[in-house]
């Protein structure tokens, strides 16, 4: 997986509904990476995201219009 799932979001090929997908990609990789990075969060994003602050829709939405 080259582009992050919120990049992937950003320009259509990915939908929010897909982050279990990609959670689950993350842990079958065993990868070293924390699980915020794979997916392409910031810490502060990841934050609001579980902590409920934010949905994974307004966080795409801030990144779109950067």
């Amino acid at each position: 997986m080259n582009q992050k799932f919120i990049d992937l979001c950003k320009v259509g090929e990915a939908t929010p509904e897909q982050i279990e997908d990609y959670s689950y990609k993350w842990f079958r990789s065993q990868s070293k990476m924390k699980l915020h990075d794979f997916l392409g969060f910031t810490t502060e994003e990841y934050f609001d995201y579980v902590s409920k602050t934010k949905t994974l829709t307004k966080i795409i939405k801030k990144r779109q219009s950067l």
